[in-house]
C-alpha cells in the first residue's frame, strides 16, 4: 500500500520510504517557504497561453473536423479525396495524421499570430474556404441519398 503523504506546509520525505507517512512529516520551515515562492515566481506562464481562443481558430477546427468526417464517409462509399496533397497522403495510408496535423499546425501558427493582421485575414478566408468544402460535401451527399431513393 502506498504511504499517505501531505502536502503544503510539510515536507513528507520521499515516497516509498517506510517512515514517510503522515506521521513523519515536519513543518517546512518559512525561509525555505520563501525559496519556493521565489522559485515558482521565476517559472512564468508565457501570457500568450493565458489569452481565449478566438472563435474563428476555434471554427476553423470545427471546419476541418467535418471536413475530416465527411472525406471518411465518401472513402467508405469508394470516392477519393480532392485535395492533391491530401489524396498523396490518402495513398500512403497516412490521411488521418496528416489531417489532423495539418489542422492543429494551422490552429496553433494562427493562436501563436492573431495579433498580426494578416494572419486573421488568411484565417478568415481558410473558414470561408472550409465552409465552401462543406457546402460541397453536403451536395455530394445529398445526390448519393437521392440517387439510391
Amino acid at each position: 500500500m502506498r504511504p499517505l503523504r501531505k502536502w503544503g506546509s510539510y515536507d513528507c520525505g520521499k515516497v516509498g520510504r517506510p517512515e514517510s507517512n503522515w506521521h513523519s512529516c515536519v513543518p517546512i520551515p518559512d525561509a525555505k517557504r520563501e525559496a519556493i515562492g521565489k522559485a515558482m515566481v521565476l517559472y512564468r506562464v508565457d501570457p500568450a497561453l493565458t489569452h481565449r481562443v478566438n472563435p474563428a481558430i476555434v471554427l476553423y477546427a470545427a471546419f476541418s473536423l467535418l471536413d475530416f468526417g465527411f472525406t471518411l464517409a465518401i472513402f467508405g462509399v469508394g470516392g477519393c479525396e480532392a485535395n492533391p496533397v491530401l489524396r498523396w497522403f490518402a495513398l500512403q495510408g497516412l490521411f488521418e495524421f496528416a489531417k489532423i496535423a495539418s489542422t492543429l499546425l494551422v490552429c496553433c501558427i494562427a493562436f501563436k499570430l492573431w495579433d498580426r493582421k494578416l494572419a486573421q485575414s488568411i484565417l478568415h478566408l481558410g473558414n470561408a474556404i472550409m465552409a465552401c468544402v462543406l457546402v460541397y460535401h453536403v451536395s455530394i451527399w445529398t445526390i448519393l441519398i437521392q440517387s439510391a431513393f
